[in-house]
């Protein structure tokens, strides 16, 4: 009678081959079921220094850079092979060795199939998978999964538009200079350019979706990583609220413009507690924590996932007691808050003159407009960590609320002059410690 027990719950496990070895370790697959027993290699390698023993996973670290491809495709493989032995307990009494590798081998089989996949529908497969792993923004779409989807579509269309076959091997520089063309070409419904920063958000995209394939065996062509492939970049002019405009928006009366208050108070938040709009629009009462006899929202952002405590302001409880119970205001879509925020800036007055600078269709277009037009949701985290810094609170200060991973993230976000920039950094004690004191 062949080896193996139907009854018996089989135990799959991973582990390193040298768990003690200074260099990169095979990680193998170790499933017992009965007196079947099993190891395999799962092709996978990782520094002992990375591998969490308990959780049989990469850790979480920097540092492991494939770690997220790794502990999915352990994931994968788990439940490929848990699926197919209750599936063969269905139909046979005793299970044998040959027949837990030959659900092993069909798991390899389905990935060599997969390496066939071409360029567009390994792209849809990329984004299918960030869908699972990426969490919805508050109910809503996730955007950086909705990026995703554009930027494929716009490499599609510039197929079918150009004749310029797309596929691995024929992304390089003469690809880049035709996409980037393309893209100049382009004019959304509005009859405007698209900007020089919403194409390099696209490039961006598909140097990530070619990491990915790489990364995975689908690609072999590496001229995606030339320097001058760039990721196209430029400083916008974005907006903050000084504290007179703030406390502006703040007074007005808004009373008979309903929506136009809603937004207000939305975005008025947003300034107060500088979180992301996917953050700070759809705040709910159960959020909010008591510490040290202090109100505040205890918040897990969107994006990263990272915890944060809000304080929750005199001007914060003011709006949540006089018009919505004590509780935050009902949420709204992004962009009725981007356009109602303009019109409830523009009413009260913040209308000075901005000069405007970016590029458009690959030329520079410098223009006047008011400040109300420049308003937008993302507006209220810039002038929460504008003001704070302007006010001198230290950059870990300010990181600590609004979540950005690195100082120099921080100063590229904040819209300060170089003088205000230079006087603030030499302030900290940081700076003044570096230097001996006569």
């Amino acid at each position: 009678m062949p080896k193996g027990n139907h009854r018996t719950k089989g135990t799959l496990r991973f582990a390193l081959k040298e768990p003690s070895s200074t260099k990169e370790s095979p990680i193998q697959l170790d499933y017992s079921l009965g007196s079947t027993r099993i190891r395999k290699s799962t092709g996978y390698k990782i520094l002992p220094a990375y591998w969490d023993r308990d959780k049989q996973r990469v850790k979480n670290v920097i540092k492991a850079v494939r770690k997220d491809e790794i502990n999915r495709e352990l994931n994968d493989l788990a439940n490929h092979i848990e699926d197919g032995i209750s599936d063969l307990r269905k139909t046979k009494a005793n299970i044998s060795k040959k027949d837990v590798e030959s659900i092993i081998e069909s798991y390899k089989s389905d990935e060599e199939d997969e390496k066939d996949l071409g360029f567009f529908e390994l792209f849809e497969k990329f984004i299918g998978l960030k869908e699972k792993m990426l969490p919805p923004n508050r109910g809503s779409k996730n955007q950086t999964v909705e990026v995703y989807k554009q930027g494929l579509k716009f490499v599609q269309d510039f197929q079918r538009q150009t004749s310029f076959k797309v596929d691995f091997n024929t992304i390089d520089l003469d690809f880049y200079a035709s996409f980037r063309k393309y893209m100049q070409s382009l004019k959304k419904k509005d009859g405007t350019s698209y900007s020089l920063n919403t194409i390099g958000k696209h490039l961006k995209t598909l140097k990530t979706f070619l990491n990915y394939a790489s990364n995975n065996g689908y690609n072999t062509n590496l001229k995606y990583k030339s320097p001058e492939f760039k990721i196209l970049k430029e400083e916008t002019t974005a907006v903050y609220l000084t504290k007179e405009e703030k406390r502006l928006l703040f007074e007005y009366n808004y009373c008979k413009y309903p929506k136009l208050e809603l937004a207000r108070d939305i975005f008025f938040i947003g300034c107060e507690i500088g979180q992301r709009v996917s953050d700070y629009n759809n705040l709910s009462k159960a959020e909010i924590v008591k510490i040290e006899g202090r109100d505040f929202f205890k918040i897990r952002q969107q994006k990263t996932g990272q915890e944060v405590y809000c304080l929750i302001t005199d001007g914060i409880r003011k709006i949540m007691d006089d018009r919505y119970d004590g509780k935050p205001p009902k949420s709204i879509p992004d962009q009725y808050l981007n356009n109602w925020i303009k019109e409830a800036a523009q009413m009260c007055g913040i209308d000075s003159e901005i000069r405007f600078e970016r590029t458009e269709g690959g030329k520079r277009k410098i223009s006047k407009v008011p400040k109300y037009e420049l308003i937008s949701s993302h507006t209220a985290r810039r002038t929460f960590c504008t003001l704070l810094y302007s006010e001198g609170l230290s950059v870990h200060s300010i990181m600590t609320q609004s979540g950005h991973k690195t100082e120099r993230e921080f100063l590229n976000y904040i819209r300060v002059s170089k003088e205000q920039e230079v006087a603030q950094i030499t302030q900290q004690e940081e700076f003044k410690k570096a230097f001996l004191s006569v």
